[in-house]
């Protein structure tokens, strides 16, 4: 059945309701001691907040899944619903990834062999795994934004539909 959560993020709702906001004080707000404290209690406690990147957020621990996980960012939409998850990880865990998403979500829709390019203009070829449902698409990439690491971006209905809109303004 189409997945409402992932890695433990709710989709829908607010990024406020599932996380404390823990984002880097600024120096010189009258608060910044105090502000950095809460964050050194929240990490020392290891309790999960999201630092803001304007449409995004960061979690600051990740989910134990298994796998070694390097980062999972937050695509925020309209009044801060979280409407996207990216997973970041190690690219030699990636075959271990498609083995647990098959096995909670069976066998992909489909998979492709796409050209990943990098920086310096190198080239590889690597697999990507789609799911999708219909307010839901799940895509597993061998290969992220660099040679080791591998991605898992799960996207809303509402997301694509909020990106369009935004986009043809």
């Amino acid at each position: 059945s189409e997945p409402t959560t992932f890695v433990g993020v709710r989709f829908g709702v607010p990024v406020t309701e599932q996380f404390v906001d823990c984002s880097n004080p600024k120096i010189g707000d009258p608060d910044y001691k105090r502000k950095l404290g809460i964050q050194w209690d929240l990490a020392r406690q290891r309790i999960t907040c999201f630092s803001r990147l304007g449409e995004f957020a960061e979690l600051n621990i990740w989910p134990d899944i298994g796998l070694r996980v390097l980062g999972v960012t937050l695509t925020l939409a309209e009044a801060d619903s979280v409407e996207g998850v990216t997973v970041t990880m190690y690219r030699f865990d990636w075959m271990r990834m498609l083995d647990l998403l098959t096995a909670k979500f069976g066998e992909p829709q489909t998979h492709e062999i796409v050209a990943h390019s990098n920086l310096a203009g190198g080239q590889r070829d690597g697999g990507v795994y789609t799911w999708a449902w219909p307010g839901i698409t799940l895509s597993l990439s061998e290969y992220g934004s660099k040679a080791d690491e591998s991605l898992v971006r799960v996207a809303t209905a509402r997301l694509v539909r909020w990106l369009k809109r935004e986009s043809l303004q």
